[in-house]
């Protein structure tokens, strides 16, 4: 999904202005007016899920920071929001998921939600968004929703017993992945237990 979107970074979106809502830098309008147009109402970046090329994250967050005196402090999600929508060398660079393809956080669509976000529904162990009807890959636990990790964690698919022994677990961690080159060639590939050793046994283990 990251690669067939043409972008070098995407952000996480979300649909509540939260911690945007603050002056945005040198003097410019709110931040929460400064948001892609979007076709969902995701349309807010979310800066604690990205993804992208290693040079593309480095030269969009070093335009940010250029974009503000260093004496001054600003949300880094309001400073990236306001850049990305206005700076016109990286309009063709960054996108945001606003599909919920990818991520998609805890945050609540409005305040009333706050200790369960409608807009996210479980079902067979998997968190589906109800307003784009998509299973994202990341579910992000932003904000004051951390309090609610253990709890939701542990009704997700991958916590049903059938999945927890050894064998599952050495399927699990024998599975091999891609690794991209940087020109985003396949140069090889990697396995979970190569990438992450003693994972199959910490699992085993349990919480």
């Amino acid at each position: 999904t990251f690669l067939a979107s043409g972008k070098a970074l995407v952000f996480g979106a979300e649909c509540m202005c939260g911690k945007l809502a603050q002056p945005a830098p040198r003097g410019r309008h709110d931040a929460c007016r400064a948001h892609a147009k979007s076709p969902t109402p995701y349309r807010y970046i979310n800066t604690g899920t990205f993804i992208g090329r290693a040079a593309a994250i480095e030269y969009v967050y070093d335009s940010v920071l250029r974009s503000v005196p260093t004496y001054m402090r600003y949300n880094d999600q309001a400073l990236v929001q306001w850049e990305i929508t206005h700076a016109q060398h990286l309009s063709g660079l960054v996108g945001a998921d606003f599909y919920t393809r990818l991520f998609i956080p805890m945050w609540p669509c409005n305040l009333d939600d706050a200790n369960e976000p409608s807009h996210l529904q479980l079902a067979d162990g998997r968190w589906r968004a109800q307003r784009t009807h998509n299973v994202p890959a990341v579910v992000h636990f932003s904000g004051f929703t951390k309090q609610h990790f253990d709890e939701y964690e542990r009704s997700l698919w991958y916590r049903a017993e059938k999945y927890r022994g050894r064998e599952a677990m050495q399927r699990v961690v024998s599975a091999h992945f891609p690794v991209l080159g940087r020109n985003g060639s396949n140069s090889g590939a990697l396995s979970i237990q190569d990438a992450c050793p003693g994972y199959a046994d910490r699992w085993a283990a349990g919480p």
